[in-house]
């Protein structure tokens, strides 16, 4: 028993600090930030647009990780996908909160993401 007690304690103690050096050390807000760029330029790329990701990889430099983080789950809804044009109940009441989360976070007052309107972001 004690044993593993001492075994689980130790499993916890070091996902913490792997989720402490994730999400409080640049390595995972510059791996959101270049999956984030990616991701918007395929979609994109299917709206026949372009996107200067240089630039948008400067904004995206000015938000914090708890902002990628928020830039990730809204982006993985993808609300304007073309294969499937019609959300769910339960992924648009997600996508209300997401947006209701990135407007109180004031995450478009901070970057410029002018380039995301109507491709990812609703414009």
């Amino acid at each position: 028993m004690k044993r593993t007690l001492t075994t689980l304690l130790g499993i916890a103690v070091f996902i913490g600090g792997a989720y402490a050096a994730w999400a409080y050390t640049p390595l995972g807000k510059s791996i959101l930030a270049s999956w984030l760029l990616k991701r918007w330029e395929k979609i994109a790329q299917r709206n026949s647009k372009k996107l200067d990701t240089g630039l948008l990889a400067k904004e995206l430099a000015k938000l914090d990780y708890p902002d990628h983080e928020l830039l990730y789950r809204y982006t993985l809804l993808d609300p304007f996908s073309v294969e499937e044009p019609e959300l769910t109940e339960k992924q648009k009441e997600h996508l209300k909160k997401l947006l209701k989360k990135m407007k109180d976070r004031k995450i478009l007052e901070r970057a410029d993401l002018q380039q995301l309107e109507n491709i990812v972001l609703p414009g």
